[in-house]
């Protein structure tokens, strides 16, 4: 599919010049929230939203509006801290792109941001995407491949406004539980054996899915594909309705009580998945990212591991410090494949380059990434 230049800036094709201009504009746009996304309808998602210090009157009245007037909630999880307050977890139930749930979506952080929470340094903003139309095992290979090789780019555009990973992410003392989802030889060892899908063993297929998805989930970085559906790869093109149980789960971005930071991580691999839904994904240079990628080491290949010793603890915020890089002809690559707005580029980039009021030289240093 061909975009019309006329009507969107293909962003990757900008001399130095002009992406300087751009940026430059961009970092001067304000982030504003949109009542509708550029998503088709079949397009499902989840938020979940961790908060701390919530006045325990003021989270009861919050979930008693989501509960009997918004219908947003989905659940809810109380750790109750003191008498006075407690941390807070609010989950919404499966929504759409149409504006009456971008409002209620809209509100419902309006409400919690007046009740005097805070996001703390490991407070999260997951994200769940409904999988229904990725139904095929070439859709999947395909899906995977792309995740991984745009991985650091979603990572750092996850940190929302801040420059870097919640502490959460990072390593610390005493006996951590690292499970990675997406490292290269359990990706390279399950997108083999999409692409070589054989629906007439669906035992040995099934195999595969539980030799990919064994390991503790306690710590996923980036994704998590414990709720993909893989019993419904099949021949077929066509999709059934979104379920709960069929969704992969993004789990990088840090805590906001911004609805327009939230609204765009969820805008950011809504469009990856359409993409590939849709066959908008550019298969050739997917596939030779992703065999580099899949050369890489990281030491953190095992299903699991303890990181006991500062050794190995220094080996994983490397692999992690390694993704606050700015990685510039990458983002505006899938920038031009994913998106067919120019708005849609624009605020990827400003939240993915952190364009919030930056000083110009930093801008101009931006261009030679």
């Amino acid at each position: 599919m061909k975009v019309n230049k006329k009507t969107n800036i293909i962003v990757s094709d900008l001399n130095s010049d002009e992406l300087l201009l751009l940026l430059k504009e961009i970092n001067k746009t304000p982030l504003l929230f949109r009542r509708q996304l550029d998503l088709p309808e079949y397009i499902s998602f989840g938020n979940e939203i961790e908060l701390n210090n919530l006045n325990m009157a003021s989270a009861s009245l919050t979930v008693g509006l989501f509960n009997d007037v918004h219908e947003l909630s989905g659940k809810q999880q109380f750790v109750v801290k003191s008498d006075q307050t407690v941390d807070v977890e609010i989950t919404t139930p499966i929504l759409g792109n149409d504006t009456d749930r971008w409002d209620l979506f809209y509100d419902m952080y309006d409400i919690l941001s007046n009740t005097g929470a805070t996001i703390g340094g490991n407070t999260s903003c997951h994200v769940h995407y409904g999988t229904h139309m990725i139904n095929t095992p070439h859709k999947l290979s395909l899906l995977l491949k792309t995740l991984v090789v745009f991985e650091p780019i979603i990572f750092k555009f996850g940190y929302g406004e801040d420059s870097l990973p919640r502490e959460l992410l990072k390593y610390r003392e005493n006996y951590v539980l690292f499970s990675p989802m997406m490292t290269p030889q359990r990706v390279k060892r399950f997108t083999d054996a999409l692409d070589n899908f054989n629906f007439k063993n669906p035992g040995v297929m099934n195999m595969a899915f539980r030799s990919f998805l064994t390991c503790d989930f306690g710590f996923r970085p980036v994704f998590n594909f414990n709720n993909f559906d893989f019993m419904k790869l099949q021949h077929k093109i066509g999709f059934d309705a979104p379920k709960e149980d069929d969704h992969i789960e993004v789990r990088c971005n840090n805590g906001t009580l911004k609805p327009e930071i939230a609204q765009n991580y969820i805008n950011l691999v809504a469009h990856i998945i359409w993409a590939v839904n849709e066959d908008r994904i550019d298969e050739k240079y997917i596939e030779e990212q992703y065999l580099k990628y899949k050369k890489k080491k990281y030491n953190f290949d095992y299903h699991y591991m303890i990181i006991e010793n500062q050794e190995e603890g220094m080996r994983y915020n490397r692999m992690l410090s390694g993704f606050d890089n700015i990685r510039m002809d990458k983002a505006l690559k899938l920038a031009d494949m994913i998106f067919l707005n120019d708005i849609d580029k624009f605020y990827f980039l400003k939240q993915y380059l952190k364009l919030f009021n930056a000083k110009e030289d930093v801008v101009l240093e931006m261009i030679k990434k």
